[in-house]
């Protein structure tokens, strides 16, 4: 049988066998599945995050990188986690238990981003992200 030379994580691979699934390939590589998932690079673009039992076609030099199954971020310093790797400024303030409807969100690592009149916008989620709610209703000012 002839070897199948690939990739994972620019680390080189071999495989005899003609089809593996993304798990196979994970536990291969010595990356745990239920930490990470995989996702093609080369020859195609495939994410395999939902369907790592999926049979994959092995062809000699594919590419392959890992990415963390859970994303760790923080909103008001509070820890959250999330498998999505898309949010909206609206669902992170809501898994946060903060209402949207009287708050904004504003991103503060590593960028700084304001979401303010943008609670639709998607914000592409990774690793150590931290945010904050801002009130958006007026503060009171206290007579003396």
């Amino acid at each position: 049988m002839e070897r199948i030379e690939y990739r994972v994580n620019d680390v080189g691979q071999q495989t005899e066998h003609q089809t593996m699934t993304a798990r196979q390939i994970l536990k291969h590589a010595e990356i745990d599945p239920g930490l990470h998932f995989l996702l093609e690079t080369h020859p195609e673009h495939v994410d395999f995050q939902d369907r790592p039992d999926e049979a994959i076609h092995m062809v000699p030099h594919m590419r392959f990188v890992t990415e963390h199954q859970v994303i760790e971020y923080k909103v008001n310093d509070e820890d959250q986690t999330t498998k999505h790797r898309h949010l909206t400024a609206s669902e992170i303030l809501v898994h946060a238990g903060i209402d949207p409807a009287a708050n904004y969100l504003a991103e503060v690592f590593p960028e700084h981003i304001s979401f303010e009149g943008k609670p639709d916008e998607r914000i592409r989620m990774h690793q150590h992200m931290k945010f904050i709610s801002v009130s958006i209703k007026p503060t009171p000012v206290s007579r003396q």
